[in-house]
């Protein structure tokens, strides 16, 4: 066998890949703080609102085959982010020094599905059972569950922002990256659209757009960071500060390149699991 990398080749945008209830007003007053501060989360946290909304209607709807059936109606067209972002977070002075010390331990996690086989493939390396440990919905309070002893690690950290706001909080954190821990490397953002509707040139000139941003963005750290923080007064912060510098390397310099290989190894993975 050839231990050459899977070729990567220019996106095609028209290919699918296989891919509350408030329950008080401090609640709401924490969220509406949260979202202040950080106003590029609301798209995300709609998304995951909904994804739990269907995951409680229907208990199966975060089974692999269901995410990869999911995947199959849209057509991922570009990326943002290359590598994976995702760790599984730990406090730096606490008792966890290898997975094997999370037998019999609290895991938190904000939603299930994904989570559950990249925590089975990474305890598995260690001898340990998935029923070995105590999963714990923390919803999007991931960091701050750890860092008040609520669980003993968390599991859909972004090691560019909790580790960071871990040590500014004073309780800095560890993370073990899942990537070295046995699950295949993947994309951690991505662009998808509807492949019966989206509009091909238009998808070409946003992402040849996205390639030039991030050739600017990464030739030109510090002035990049000031165009960026000068677009909301809540970006303004060490935390941002901080999470911009180590979001820099994970940029994909080329977003419209599509790695067949890497998405068919994290298909394969997510059955296997």
């Amino acid at each position: 066998m050839s231990d050459a990398p899977d070729p990567v080749v220019e996106r095609n945008p028209n290919e699918s890949v296989a891919s509350f209830e408030h329950h008080s007003r401090g609640a709401l007053a924490r969220l509406q703080h949260f979202l202040h501060r950080f106003p590029t989360m609301v798209p995300v946290i709609v998304l995951v609102l909904s994804l739990i909304a269907f995951g409680l209607i229907s208990p199966n709807f975060f089974s692999a085959f269901n995410l990869s059936l999911i995947m199959q109606q849209v057509a991922v067209v570009g990326t943002l982010v290359a590598t994976p972002l995702n760790c599984l977070l730990v406090l730096e002075d606490g008792p966890i020094n290898t997975l094997a010390g999370l037998k019999d331990k609290k895991v938190g996690f904000s939603v299930a599905g994904v989570e559950e086989a990249i925590l089975t493939a990474i305890l598995g390396k260690y001898g340990v059972g998935f029923d070995e440990v105590e999963l714990v919905n923390v919803n999007f309070s991931l960091s701050p569950s750890l860092m008040s002893g609520q669980v003993d690690a968390v599991i859909g950290a972004y090691r560019n922002f909790e580790l960071n706001q871990m040590d500014i909080e004073g309780v800095p954190g560890t993370c073990f990256y899942i990537e070295e821990e046995g699950v295949p490397s993947y994309d951690e953002l991505i662009y998808v659209a509807n492949p019966d509707r989206m509009d091909r040139d238009v998808i070409a000139r946003f992402l040849a757009a996205t390639e030039k941003a991030t050739q600017f963005i990464v030739n030109n750290p510090d002035r990049a960071w000031e165009i960026f923080s000068a677009t909301a007064p809540e970006l303004q912060d060490e935390l941002n500060a901080r999470a911009w510098v180590d979001t820099l390397p994970r940029f994909a310099l080329r977003p419209a390149g599509f790695d067949h290989g890497r998405y068919a190894r994290f298909e394969a993975f997510l059955a296997e699991q």
